[in-house]
């Protein structure tokens, strides 16, 4: 997708996205609920980060919204590039593991109960931690600043918990994986707006 002289390049594999984006080739990381992507960037030269949420629309070509170094949230939009545009995007394949960064487990308003929709994604998260050879695994739940920071310290401990217990019974080592949260003190985006709160409503994977 060629965006008013910048570039996108986008690889999906199930739930998750890697790709480059703008002519200095950040790398982009997220993954996808519905029809909407989520994902965080960060520029190879002065190491700034943006976030996006993006969609495609029915020409094919991106519609979303764009923040850069903390930045409000703007309108992102561009047609599909022209047949034959070349890149230099070298992202690694999408995959599901350690250091992901997911926001396509969905939870039920103020709860820990995960949503049917997360079901492919939290397959795929299985399937690649499975494959791992780290030793220890950690679930971390991170939510918006909305609410008294204690509830939602506690709301993302249970929602990494329930991530965790879905993916032990599902095969995973107990004994390899806990959860813990971190509530919302440790954002990636914004909380001014709900664009970057839904970004800080994720689950990390850190391993060691």
């Amino acid at each position: 997708m060629r965006l008013s002289g910048v570039l996108v390049e986008l690889r999906q594999e199930g739930a998750t996205v890697t790709g480059c984006y703008d002519t200095d080739g950040g790398e982009l990381h997220g993954t996808v609920s519905g029809n909407v992507l989520r994902a965080v960037g960060v520029d190879p030269g002065d190491k700034v980060k943006s976030s996006f949420i993006l969609a495609v629309g029915g020409d094919g070509g991106l519609r979303g919204l764009r923040s850069t170094n903390g930045a409000p949230f703007r309108p992102y939009q561009g047609p599909v590039a022209p047949a034959g545009t070349r890149t230099k995007c070298s992202a690694p394949p999408p995959r599901l593991g350690c250091g992901a960064v997911i926001h396509a487990i969905n939870f039920d308003f103020d709860s820990a109960l995960i949503r049917s929709e997360s079901e492919p994604v939290l397959k795929q998260l299985h399937a690649g931690l499975a494959g791992e050879r780290t030793a220890s695994i950690v679930i971390e739940g991170h939510t918006s600043s909305e609410g008294a920071a204690a509830h939602n310290l506690d709301l993302s401990r249970r929602r990494a918990q329930a991530v965790v217990d879905d993916l032990v019974a599902r095969g995973l080592d107990r004994k390899r994986i806990r959860a813990t949260g971190k509530g919302s003190a440790a954002p990636i985006a914004p909380n001014t707006d709900e664009a970057g709160r839904s970004l800080n409503r994720r689950v990390e994977v850190q391993c060691t």
